[in-house]
């Protein structure tokens, strides 16, 4: 979460073959693709669009066939107005996101990205309290850039370290904080953690319906879940109405 907030700043929305694409939308998609310089399937077309020269019209065409959200969409078209030139001169997707990975050009980084209006309110502040949090001297985990602290803040021996720096720069709302509390307190219990590491990774991973047992299970040694919840989800297989797996699908089911 830490690294979440403070090393995507800017440019992951910004080339036409997002990650949040939709499936429908891939699916009707024909290669070559001729407006991207014929790139001849996905991975090419994001590798012509990872070049800041491509950059306009990618955007161009993925407004066209509705390949971005708006939300997106003018994020893409703010960053190729600025000539698809970022912070430290960084040019394109690529450069411009292992350029703001490194702590070092956070003041730098997020500043190009209010500048611009590249952040959304409720990510800018998050940013900024990372910010404040490192200027008054609170101690930040030892990890450099996003790789680092992805692999650092997953190891069960730096929970307590990472999560002490998101508290103390007002990252983790309260029931957030408590329940990562829970969590450590298992595990310096020695109740085992799920086979899966990191929250997004958990998400995919206690999803699915194999794995149920064995995240509640934990949910319930941590005092997540009260064990009356944890037999529902056992029951239902994890699934509430429609089928759905997990907040974003019971939003959209709504």
């Amino acid at each position: 979460m830490i690294s979440a907030v403070i090393f995507s700043v800017i440019i992951n929305n910004a080339a036409a073959q997002s990650n949040d694409i939709s499936s429908d939308a891939l699916s009707k998609l024909t290669y070559p693709i001729e407006e991207l310089g014929s790139c001849k399937d996905r991975a090419d077309c994001k590798i012509y669009c990872d070049d800041s020269v491509n950059m306009a019209a990618c955007v161009s065409y993925a407004e066209k066939n509705n390949l971005l959200s708006q939300e997106d969409l003018q994020i893409a078209k703010k960053f190729v107005a600025t000539g698809g030139k970022g912070p430290g001169s960084c040019n394109g997707k690529e450069e411009c996101q292992a350029y703001c990975d490194d702590k070092a050009h956070i003041d730098e980084c997020v500043s190009y990205a209010e500048n611009n209006g590249l952040m959304s309110a409720q990510d800018l502040q998050k940013a900024k309290k990372v910010q404040a949090a490192i200027k008054k001297g609170v101690k930040f985990p030892a990890c450099n850039n996003k790789k680092e602290c992805d692999v650092y803040c997953e190891e069960s021996s730096h929970m307590e370290e990472c999560i002490t720096f998101a508290q103390e720069a007002g990252l983790l709302s309260d029931e957030e904080l408590q329940n990562t509390q829970k969590v450590l307190t298992a595990v310096k219990q020695g109740v085992k953690l799920p086979a899966c590491k990191g929250k997004d990774a958990c998400d995919i991973y206690c999803t699915e319906e194999s794995h149920v047992d064995e995240c509640t299970n934990f949910a319930v040694a941590a005092g997540i879940v009260t064990s009356d919840e944890a037999r529902i989800i056992k029951e239902t297989g994890g699934k509430g109405p429609g089928g759905c797996k997990n907040k974003s699908e019971r939003d959209s089911y709504r």
